[in-house]
């Protein structure tokens, strides 16, 4: 199957964390109203650190999953 890649800020959003899972979830779910296959990492991820007392701001640990979601998109939403 082929997406997009939603990317969205996360650990600098202005208003915090819950937030921008919010806010991404949001966009994610007008995207696929409209059709737009599109995965959001904040949407999978943010509840997963939530439920594990994962570091939310670890970047490394992320961005190591990220891109390999990242690869196989078709592009990157921002």
């Amino acid at each position: 199957m082929s997406y997009w890649y939603l990317a969205s800020p996360y650990t600098r959003h202005p208003d915090g964390l819950e937030a921008a899972a919010r806010q991404a979830a949001d966009e994610a779910g007008r995207l696929l109203a409209a059709g737009v296959p599109v995965l959001s990492p904040i949407v999978y991820s943010h509840p997963i650190a939530e439920a594990g007392h994962i570091d939310h701001r670890d970047h490394d640990t992320w961005m190591a999953w990220d891109e390999r979601l990242m690869e196989p998109a078709i592009g990157m939403i921002q």
